[in-house]
């Protein structure tokens, strides 16, 4: 890893991203675990920005349909009209198809 790579990492973190550490002995081998206080220790520890997970329009789709589905369990649905993928949001950038 480079010192650009480990300063963008460093400066992430001071930024609030969350970093995520490995030992370095183990490799790939080892799963990647929230290091909340990151000693830097970069000869024996790999670290990483925490990746976000991407959220596909099928999934915000399907969290407001269980919504509102809780919504009328409780005989709240007749305030609501159906909505639409396109007024959730209205432009594509920002995420994945299914």
């Amino acid at each position: 890893m480079t010192l650009k790579e480990q300063i963008a990492i460093m400066r992430a973190f001071h930024d609030g991203a969350y970093v995520d550490s490995r030992p370095r002995c183990m490799g790939s081998q080892c799963l990647w675990c929230e290091n909340d206080t990151p000693g830097w220790n970069w000869g024996d520890v790999e670290y990483r920005v925490r990746p976000v997970p991407k959220i596909t329009r099928q999934q915000l789709i399907d969290d407001i349909i269980a919504c509102l589905s809780e919504v009328d369990d409780h005989g709240l649905a007749d305030y609501h009209r159906y909505v639409t993928s396109s007024e959730v949001y209205p432009s594509d950038e920002g995420f994945e198809e299914k």
